[in-house]
C-alpha cells in the first residue's frame, strides 16, 4: 500500500508556520502534519518492524473484505491511524436529484457525473465480484454502501481490539461538502447517515446504541 514520507519541518512553509506558532503561542505544541510518520502509510511488508506510528490510509478496500482487507487489519501494528476511510455511494435519490443532464449510470470514469470523484469509483469492483454489470443504480448504491460499512467496521473493530497498542482511529470523512455521487463520507450531502455510520456506532458505542445523531 506504499509508505512514503510525510511532510515535516524541513519544508520551508512548514518551518515558517512552526516559527509563527513558537512566537505567537510558545506554550502550544506544533505538529507539522498528519500523518506524522515516520512513514505516511502503513505498508504490509513493514508490519512488525515498529515503523508505523501515526499513519494515514488506506482509503479503499482491495478485493474481498473478509480476505485481503481483513488480513491487512489483522496484522496492523500502527500506533495511531489519523485518517482512514472507504468509499460509499450517495443514496440513489440524491444522485438522481443532482445529476443535471448527465446519466446516473454507469458509475465509471466514462461518465462525467462520476469522473469528478474518480478516486472513489468502485463500479469495476462490483463487476469483478458479481461477474456482471449492476442491474440499476439502486443495486449498485446498496452494494456500495454495504461494502463501505463492512470495510470501516473491520478497520474500526481491529483498531479498538488492539487498544492501547493502537491509540486511536480517525475516520475520513464525516460528511459530504457537495453533492457527489460517491465519497468516503459516512453522512451524505443532505446530512443523512449512510449505513457505515450505524456500523461504526455499533462498534464504538455498543450494539444496543446505534444512533448516529
Amino acid at each position: 500500500m506504499g509508505a512514503g514520507k510525510p511532510v515535516d519541518a524541513g519544508h520551508p512553509l512548514i518551518a515558517h508556520l512552526d516559527r509563527i506558532v513558537a512566537e505567537m503561542d510558545p506554550g502550544r505544541r506544533f505538529l507539522p502534519t498528519s500523518s506524522s510518520g515516520p512513514g505516511f502509510m502503513a505498508d504490509e511488508e513493514d508490519f512488525g518492524k515498529g515503523l508505523h506510528w501515526d499513519v494515514h490510509g488506506p482509503w479503499q478496500a482491495v478485493g474481498n473484505l473478509e480476505q485481503e482487507w481483513a488480513q491487512y487489519w489483522d496484522h496492523d501494528d500502527a500506533l495511531f491511524r489519523s485518517e482512514t476511510g472507504a468509499p460509499g455511494a450517495s443514496p440513489a435519490a440524491l444522485i438522481e436529484h443532482y445529476r443535471g443532464i448527465l446519466p446516473t449510470v454507469p458509475g465509471t470514469t466514462a461518465n462525467p457525473l462520476w469522473n469528478r470523484v474518480s478516486w472513489w469509483i468502485e463500479w469495476p469492483e462490483f463487476v469483478r465480484a458479481h461477474g456482471r454489470e449492476p442491474r440499476d443504480l439502486d443495486e449498485y448504491v446498496t452494494w456500495s454502501q454495504q461494502r463501505q460499512a463492512g470495510a470501516l467496521a473491520i478497520a474500526a473493530r481491529a483498531c479498538k481490539d488492539r487498544f492501547p497498542r493502537c491509540g486511536g482511529l480517525i475516520i475520513w470523512m464525516g460528511h459530504d461538502g457537495f453533492s457527489c455521487p460517491t465519497n468516503t463520507s459516512i453522512f451524505d450531502f443532505h446530512g443523512e447517515p449512510k449505513p457505515a455510520a450505524a456500523a461504526l456506532a455499533a462498534i464504538f458505542r455498543g450494539p444496543e446504541d446505534t444512533s448516529v445523531r
